[in-house]
């Protein structure tokens, strides 16, 4: 399958779009203040969430975001950015958090201490956009490159193999789950698989685009579903 999902917001213009996309979305608001690139990204505000269900259940994902803190990384704050979750056992399998000074690390199940002790070999900088890209395997033995994070394009973190990657009882996981217990803007985001032969891996800080057609016959490279209704497309461009 390779790629699963993007996003890169910068169609949205309703909450009600958001929601043919994402299956949660809440406590947050579109925003073009501090772009990343010109458009407008997704401001998450304290104990928000954007929640995306996989189509089928997997032990392996590709996620790749653009991150803007808000917050100062002043020793008071500690956040989860990323959750991958077990629906059945509605349980963490593996949780990429940032550190009190930016720094980031992976955890299990609902542990908040670092897999292997280890943190990224950079942190993130104060209000200013970086593009964090994570590609994980959730076992509970692990082999070497089953959990790789890359900021910026350069690899910053990569667990060692025998460690327990694994938070429930079984695997796999079936929900993709984004954070922010502090502001933080997400955008250009993009869920992937290592399936296929094309975006199979890491795809090194791109940008989504994002095309939606605005009225019957425009935007030519979309095609309508139902006849005249341009809201509903079967084409991907």
């Amino acid at each position: 399958m390779a790629i699963i999902f993007m996003d890169g917001f910068n169609h949205m213009n309703s909450y009600t779009l958001l929601a043919r996309k994402w299956n949660q979305a809440n406590g947050g608001a579109f925003s073009t203040s501090d772009q990343r690139f010109s458009g407008q990204q997704y401001y998450v505000g304290s104990l928000s969430q954007l929640i995306y269900n996989l189509p089928a259940s997997t032990d392996n994902a590709i996620v790749g975001f653009g991150y803007y803190n808000n917050f100062s990384y002043n020793g008071n704050n500690s956040v989860a950015i990323v959750s991958a979750i077990n629906q059945a056992e509605n349980a963490n399998q593996l949780v990429l958090r940032t550190s009190l000074y930016g720094y980031l690390y992976v955890t299990i199940g609902s542990s908040t201490t670092p897999v292997a002790g280890l943190y990224s070999s950079r942190p993130l900088r104060y209000k200013a956009w970086h593009y964090i890209e994570w590609k994980f395997t959730t076992s509970n033995s692990s082999s070497a490159g089953d959990c790789l994070v890359y900021l910026d394009g350069e690899e910053v973190l990569n667990i060692p193999a025998t460690n327990d990657l694994q938070g429930s009882t079984v695997s796999t996981f079936e929900i993709i789950r984004f954070d922010a217990n502090s502001p933080t803007n997400f955008s250009d985001i993009y869920i992937a698989d290592d399936t296929g032969s094309t975006n199979n891996d890491v795809l090194y800080c791109p940008r989504v685009f994002t095309v939606l057609p605005d009225g019957n016959g425009n935007t030519s490279q979309w095609t309508p579903t139902a006849g005249s209704n341009y809201q509903w497309h079967t084409g991907v461009f």
